[in-house]
């Protein structure tokens, strides 16, 4: 939840509040949230509009990611754009994420650029751009291998 507050600029889980709301909503004690425990969270009472604020700050981030993704001239700046983008909806969609491991790895882009975000990926991972504890490029390769496993390879 710090992480999050941070990430998503929210003063009000700040400090002691974060780990107060943890242990409030985390009914199995797992030191996460589900989903479920998430919407109970987002709920509480002690702060109010807490979901306009990462929703905000979600579009905010997405809309930049979407900026870099337009302006992209070469393979390298889309490799950056692809991999940031990947990054951001992580934590989000994983349907999206998907997707576009699908796109990359059923051959309707070049092998190059597909060799490029993967290697953006693995630059990434940990960086500023990571909103989550997740290994994104492992998880996107995952879902690429288990499509075509030949492909990855080639790239």
């Amino acid at each position: 939840l710090q992480s999050m507050a941070t990430l998503y600029s929210i003063p009000a889980l700040a400090g002691k509040k974060a780990k107060q709301l943890l242990e409030k909503y985390d009914a199995d004690n797992n030191s996460e949230i589900s989903t479920d425990e998430f919407r109970m969270l987002v709920d509480d009472e002690s702060i109010p509009g807490v979901m306009a604020v990462v929703l905000r700050a979600f579009a905010k981030k997405l809309s930049s990611v979407a900026g870099h993704v337009s302006s992209a001239r070469t393979r390298d700046e889309m490799a950056q754009a692809v991999s940031s983008y990947l990054m951001l909806v992580c934590v989000k969609n994983l349907t999206k994420v998907g997707w576009v491991a699908h796109s990359l790895t059923n051959g309707s882009l070049p092998l190059h650029l597909t060799a490029d975000v993967l290697a953006q990926l693995a630059l990434d991972e940990g960086g500023p751009m990571s909103l989550t504890t997740v290994d994104v490029g492992a998880y996107v390769m995952d879902q690429m291998v288990a499509m075509d496993s030949g492909h990855v390879a080639q790239a």
